[in-house]
């Protein structure tokens, strides 16, 4: 029997899908009433899976044509690059957009490379699991342009995919390129995606361990949630490698909230780092995919009991704060964390189907 919360979330996810195909990252939180690409990508994947296909579509057909609109910005940031050139903000494609495709204005981190990483991951997921690869053939133009765009800029700093540390180079960033690329490769048969994306592997392996454990990024040995994602679901290392195991296991003694929870990372302040659903449900999605089905459903139920009545799913629980005082200023600036957040729902669908898909709802 599918669950309330399950039916609640795709529901939230078509409400807040624009006309033209863009998903809203939160309608009531105002700073955050704008397309991203990654939150978007997780969540087109999570509505593919869960067979709501002409919803993934959509936001396909918005994401091409936003790169089709600024394709000549990315080729001409490609081209400065390779000419040796500073490159300046200004250069960069944006992380957060206008249900229209158009950028958002303003003083934010919009260089985050790892968002065009997990779109190309997630696009081509999207082919494979439609049979579409015709598709990927007629975007085949846009695609190497990303491609070229990734290549040329991967070894250089960019914002995390919590939009800060813009001077580091992110292990979460190197693994949705690697993800992206690989994937390209494979659905296209390239051997360029191919030949770069075991050179980003090779580095992750080299320059981003340390003490027998992936790291937060190159400058920090601390860990991420985020990098969850190299076993699940980049599939960059199978789950039960040791690096991977060993890797969590620190996430989970680290940042972990009884068992159930996790913070983003160590000392984090936004709303005073809080513990965040979306990044809970990713920590289940890995015990789900891993075999460790009873941990699986406690988080499953455990996230269930967070919602509000209307199925609204938030962005972090203000709870086992890192900094109260961090949490009362943000609160003074934004009101509450954001709720509904799609990428919380996304994450939650794609736990929810791991577990029914092993047999365990």
């Amino acid at each position: 029997m599918t669950s309330k919360l399950y039916k609640q979330s795709i529901e939230i996810i078509l409400k807040n899908q624009g006309r033209e195909g863009g998903y809203l990252a939160s309608p009531s939180f105002e700073p955050y009433q704008y397309c991203w690409f990654r939150d978007s990508s997780y969540i087109a994947y999570a509505m593919d899976l869960a067979g709501q296909h002409q919803s993934a579509v959509r936001f396909y057909n918005w994401s091409a044509n936003t790169l089709n609109r600024y394709s000549a910005k990315l080729a001409a940031c490609i081209n400065k690059k390779q000419r040796g050139e500073t490159l300046v903000k200004e250069d960069f494609f944006h992380c957060r957009f206008h249900l229209s495709g158009v950028e958002t204005p303003g003083n934010w981190g919009n260089h985050q490379l790892d968002s065009l990483g997990v779109w190309l991951w997630a696009y081509c997921r999207h082919l494979e699991l439609n049979g579409k690869k015709s598709a990927a053939v007629i975007n085949q133009e846009i695609l190497f342009l990303v491609r070229d765009y990734l290549a040329a800029l991967w070894r250089y700093p960019c914002f995390d995919c919590w939009e800060e540390n813009g001077e580091d180079i992110h292990t979460y960033t190197l693994a949705a390129i690697h993800a992206g690329l690989a994937s390209l490769g494979k659905l296209l048969e390239d051997e360029e995606s191919t030949r770069i994306s075991n050179e980003i592997k090779s580095y992750l392996l080299i320059d981003l361990v340390h003490g027998g454990i992936f790291k937060k990024s190159q400058k920090k040995n601390i860990v991420d949630a985020s990098l969850i994602s190299i076993a699940v679901p980049f599939s960059i290392l199978p789950a039960d490698d040791l690096l991977v195991k060993q890797t969590i296991d620190v996430i989970v003694r680290d940042l972990g909230y009884r068992n159930v929870g996790l913070h983003r990372f160590h000392g984090d302040v936004y709303y005073g780092g809080g513990i965040w659903i979306l990044l809970s449900a990713w920590l289940g999605w890995y015990y789900s995919e891993s075999g460790r089905t009873s941990q699986a459903l406690d988080i499953l139920r455990w996230i269930t009991a967070q919602a509000a009545e209307d199925g609204g799913l938030p962005e972090q629980l203000c709870e086992d704060l890192y900094s109260q005082k961090e949490c009362k200023q943000w609160r003074l600036k934004w009101n509450e964390p954001a709720n509904p957040l799609l990428w919380s729902h996304a994450m939650y669908i794609l736990l929810y189907l791991s577990l029914e898909k092993s047999g365990a709802l």
